[in-house]
């Protein structure tokens, strides 16, 4: 009896709730916003929506997608999260004007003070208060969870009048509750910000602004996300190891003209220096234990990136961790005493040298014919990438890649025809690999290497079946290229070493790997040419 007593008073409340919401004048033809203040994709949304006109057809519901989170408490991970997603809004809206943070602040007070005023404000000075919370927090970094931060905010604000602390007022409202409720049980998976259309599916994530446009007007969801990289201005990467909030005074000149990268040990700096960004500029902070500060140091100085500047970040000015920096190999030594100018053209100056270096390495490190990576930097990067495989037990396949019959090619069509057909099999080869950590280079002659970091044998046999089929279409006489004066293909030999067991591991080595695929190529040669051979390192 009493649980069917629980239930009617439970729906009873359910539609009290619903009729107060309703009761506030919000139109069902209007499209619900589920979003949060401290989410960069909401600050995006509700600055597409401000800028096209669009707040008079959507329902503003603010809701909290990490009620968990604190101004006081932004640990790395939490870092890491942030600066990835403002670079990533930055990416996908290029228009939108958003700066770093210091941290993601608690916004239930500032959900609590905008619902009291959204029962005394029409929806354009509501959209107005939004903007004002909205911008304070994602442009100029103020902390939105702090009252008398939100009352400074909204104190020169004309028809904002006769406030202060409204949260306990508003903490009663039902709406709010409500508002949480339907995002965290609707078809969401806790994703924002959310649009729902009457009777629509939901738009969920940030798209282009033609798509919310479209979704608003005809509540259909665009059928995929265009990304509008014609207007994207690249920023320098700077990373920065350690916590952000320990060098805000730094950050704070760096996070409008760089995107800004945290990282908390060298482990998650490896795993960044394998992802497909390249950094520009290295901060490693005083505060990690000088173990792992040198073991960060010697990750960089062991890798391609020999040319990148690492500076130390100290909290504080010390003579002697300044001279202990320099000792150690740092490039420069920084700390918050340190004038805005001079951080600012010391950064410039850096990635000016940067970008140099990067095109002089860019020359030296390329077959000028093909274009693809070169057989000393194959050299190179094989002891590198043995090294890592063998750290992360993870395998490593290698390709050896030879023209078939190409002596006789060349002394058909001659040399001239002989270099357009090395391109095209360079260009085909080039396009197979899809993966970031994927590289391809010019062995010598006709022959080509691939090196595949965390690939199995069946994947790396997919690729090769990939650049041969293509290949033979790119080749085609249906074909439209230059070396196309007969059919091109190509014989592949597979060696992968995906056995990391210490009794046996010392008797392997990044030389073994490449005479196996040799031998493998050599035994696709002999069985007939354009054939594929995989063998595992034992």
């Amino acid at each position: 009896m009493w649980g069917a007593a629980n239930c009617f008073f439970t729906t009873v409340a359910t539609m009290v709730l619903l009729m107060l919401v309703l009761n506030r004048g919000t139109s069902v033809s209007k499209t619900i916003v589920y979003a949060d203040y401290n989410c960069p994709f909401c600050f995006a949304l509700h600055e597409l929506l401000n800028a096209h006109n669009l707040f008079s057809k959507t329902d503003w519901r603010l809701i909290e997608h990490a009620a968990e989170v604190s101004s006081q408490n932004c640990a790395i991970d939490d870092q890491i999260e942030l600066t990835t997603e403002v670079a990533t809004v930055r990416h996908r809206s290029p228009q939108v004007d958003i700066s770093l943070p210091p941290n993601r602040p608690n916004t239930g007070l500032a959900n609590r003070i905008t619902d009291f005023l959204c029962q005394r404000l029409d929806s354009t000075q509501l959209g107005e208060v939004r903007l004002r919370l909205y911008r304070a927090l994602w442009q100029e970094g103020r902390d939105i969870s702090d009252l008398e931060t939100l009352q400074d905010l909204l104190a020169d604000i004309p028809f904002v009048t006769n406030w202060t602390d409204s949260s306990d007022k508003a903490s009663a409202h039902p709406a709010l509750r409500q508002w949480q409720y339907e995002w965290d049980n609707g078809p969401y998976s806790h994703r924002i910000p959310v649009m729902q259309g009457h009777q629509a599916p939901p738009l969920i994530g940030l798209s282009d602004i033609q798509g919310i446009i479209q979704y608003l007007d005809q509540g259909k969801a665009p059928l995929k996300h265009e990304v509008a990289t014609c207007q994207f201005k690249a920023r320098p990467i700077v990373v920065l190891i350690g916590s952000m909030q320990d060098h805000w005074p730094l950050i704070e000149y760096l996070r409008d003209d760089y995107d800004v990268r945290i990282r908390g040990n060298a482990e998650q700096l490896d795993a960044f220096l394998r992802s497909p960004e390249v950094i520009d500029m290295l901060f490693i902070s005083a505060s990690l234990a000088e173990p792992e500060q040198l073991r960060c140091l010697n990750l960089i100085r062991s890798t391609s990136l020999k040319q990148l500047s690492v500076f130390k970040a100290d909290t504080v000015f010390a003579e002697e961790h300044q001279q202990r920096s320099f000792e150690q190999g740092f490039d420069d030594y920084f700390y918050p005493q340190m004038s805005s100018a001079r951080i600012r053209v010391r950064c410039q100056r850096t990635i000016e040298l940067k970008r140099l270096t990067d095109q002089l390495q860019h020359q030296s490190n390329r077959d000028h014919l093909t274009q693809l990576y070169n057989r000393r930097e194959f050299e190179q990067n094989l002891e590198l990438e043995w090294l890592r495989a063998s750290r992360a037990k993870q395998p490593l396949a290698l390709l050896m890649i030879d023209i078939d019959h190409f002596k006789q090619f060349n002394d058909s069509y001659g040399h001239l025809q002989g270099d357009d057909c090395l391109r095209l099999t360079a260009s085909v080869i080039a396009a197979a690999i899809g993966r970031a950590a994927d590289r391809a280079y010019r062995y010598g002659g006709e022959e080509f290497c691939v090196l595949l970091p965390e690939t199995q044998p069946s994947g790396a046999a997919r690729i090769a079946e990939k650049i041969q089929l293509a290949l033979i279409e790119a080749s085609s006489p249906a074909a439209v290229s230059p070396a196309t004066p007969e059919e091109i293909t190509v014989s592949i030999g597979i060696a992968v070493c995906r056995d990391f067991d210490p009794a046996t591991f010392n008797d392997k080595s990044p030389q073994k790997l490449l005479t196996l695929a040799d031998e493998q190529l050599m035994q696709a040669k002999q069985s007939g040419r354009n054939a594929i051979r995989v063998a595992d390192l034992v």
